[in-house]
């Protein structure tokens, strides 16, 4: 007989420097002058009243990347998104998001080239199994070799710095997935007095605006299966909180786990 259990995904909601000189290597369109805040991290590029405006090159604290058009501070005309989750994102951009005719290579490979809308894949596109299968060349990213100081800053705003662009809550670069297979399935306990039986339990958590797991709920009641399931979640570490309209926001998190015996 073997004990398996299976993670089901359910839903995902969502409740909610100056400018200096430097002696860099940068694109023959991207200046040399640069900006550190903890709102825009680092910027390479052309400003208007510390607010990137034109071609420039962005470095974030959580490891992301841009190289391309700005207006207003937000990503908009043509350039290319290097996520920290692995996602690569080149083509149109608009108020900070992907938006128009783009190529998404996501983290596991596969390729999306069509249309997106709000920084996300629509059914206008065709999806590939790899970027070899599209038959895509990721463009070069014009990396910029940050100084000592440089890293140090985005190191010291890490954990306050955020991104003009919305995202989802992440754990360590990845989706829920990758915190059911990494954090909870290891710690998953089968309860003693249910050795010969079978259950599912639908709950939800709250990764806070501090990237602490709260407010843990079962929504379908698996008996000792759900205080199993709740006694991991309590112990949790901590998330990359979620992002909208520049601010870190509490996101609510639905899914499932089935508890089940294959004789």
């Amino acid at each position: 007989m073997k004990k398996s259990i299976l993670f089901t995904a359910l839903t995902t909601c969502f409740l909610a420097g100056g400018i200096l000189s430097l002696n860099a290597q940068t694109p023959k369109n991207v200046s040399e002058k640069f900006i550190c805040s903890e709102q825009y991290g680092i910027v390479f590029g052309n400003f208007d009243s510390d607010v990137p405006n034109g071609r420039g090159i962005q470095y974030l604290p959580d490891g992301s990347k841009y190289y391309g058009d700005f207006v207003d501070g937000k990503y908009s005309g043509h350039g290319q998104l290097h996520s920290s989750s692995g996602e690569i994102i080149f083509g149109e951009f608009k108020n900070g998001k992907a938006e128009g005719l783009d190529t998404l290579i996501y983290a596991n490979g596969m390729v999306f080239i069509g249309t997106m809308r709000e920084g996300k894949a629509t059914r206008k596109g065709l999806k590939f199994a790899s970027a070899a299968s599209a038959d895509v060349v990721v463009p070069a990213f014009p990396e910029v070799k940050l100084n000592g100081k440089q890293k140090k800053f985005l190191k010291s705003i890490k954990n306050t710095a955020v991104s003009l662009n919305d995202r989802p809550a992440s754990y360590k670069g990845g989706d829920i997935h990758k915190f059911f297979q990494d954090y909870m399935s290891p710690r998953l306990k089968w309860p003693k007095k249910k050795e010969y039986s079978s259950g599912l339990v639908e709950y939800e958590f709250t990764v806070n605006a501090d990237g602490s797991i709260g407010s843990v709920l079962i929504k379908k009641d698996g008996g000792d299966f759900s205080k199993s399931v709740k006694d991991v979640l309590e112990k949790a570490p901590k998330w990359d909180p979620a992002v909208s309209d520049g601010k870190f926001v509490p996101q609510v998190i639905r899914h499932s786990i089935d508890f089940y015996q294959e004789w």
